[in-house]
């Protein structure tokens, strides 16, 4: 779902997470656990999601064989989008794959982790400032970012939708890139696709800054808790510096990890 800014008077809606790390016994099966806190929507609290993070010493040889090098990406045929694809290997369905690694469906996770040194965001209404990286997109019905420009003092909302009431807007799958009818669009049997195409007014965007992304398979296990994986080329860095309001932006360091 593409990630938009607007100049607001009243805000649609977003959240944020902070990722926390977990120490000690807690985890025992796996390593580099950590805990993501939405403070954006709750405060701090305790109904945080299990973020598991696995590198290839915690996979078997066959499961590793369905993630490396399994998604594709590349900029698209506007030159200021992304597009990429998570195909399984070793001919499995999106299904068989899921059922091997241990989890039940598979989505993205994408944040936001780098922004201009001149803005700040903030978590409307309640005013607390923000540290990156913040979850992309960020729906709530009662909660938004907003980012003020330290510059001349303008501020943006954030939001993840041309317009309210549009298919999927507002997303409520809080953490995922994609909720309902938008993953059933980009899913079929055998891949999962994402698409994205953020932007601000160009007086927004300093000279030179940009925006940067993290985007993320994961898995989802049945007890609700999230799988990433490391050093298997599962995920993706990359930037923007696309206007709304000209065609000069471009995507760059597109860069699998």
């Amino acid at each position: 779902m593409p990630l938009t800014f607007r100049t607001a008077v009243q805000c649609i809606g977003s959240t944020l997470a902070v990722v926390l790390a977990l120490v000690g016994s807690l985890l025992p099966p796996a390593r580099g656990a950590t805990i993501e806190q939405d403070l954006c929507r709750w405060g701090p609290d305790p109904r945080a999601r299990l973020l598991l993070s696995l590198g290839p010493a915690q996979l078997t040889s066959d499961q590793a064989v369905i993630l490396r090098g399994r998604v594709s990406v590349r900029v698209g045929a506007d030159g200021d989008s992304v597009e990429g694809r998570f195909s399984p290997g070793g001919g499995l369905t999106l299904a068989e794959a899921a059922r091997r690694l241990g989890v039940v469906r598979f989505n993205w996770l994408q944040q936001i982790t780098s922004l201009p040194a001149s803005w700040q965001v903030t978590c409307d209404p309640s005013g607390l400032p923000l540290g990156l990286p913040l979850f992309d997109p960020i729906p709530s019905a009662s909660r938004h970012y907003r980012i003020t420009n330290g510059r001349d003092g303008s501020s943006l909302e954030i939001v993840t939708c041309a317009a309210p009431g549009q298919p999927d807007c507002p997303d409520e799958a809080i953490p995922f890139f994609a909720d309902g009818a938008e993953l059933q669009r980009h899913t079929d049997s055998r891949s999962l696709r994402f698409r994205d195409r953020p932007g601000v007014p160009r007086s927004f965007l300093p000279p030179g800054a940009r925006m940067g992304f993290t985007t993320r398979l994961v898995g989802i296990r049945p007890d609700g808790t999230l799988v990433t994986w490391q050093q298997l080329g599962t995920n993706i860095r990359w930037s923007t510096d696309r206007a709304l309001d000209d065609d000069r932006g471009r995507i760059r360091e597109l860069e699998p990890f």
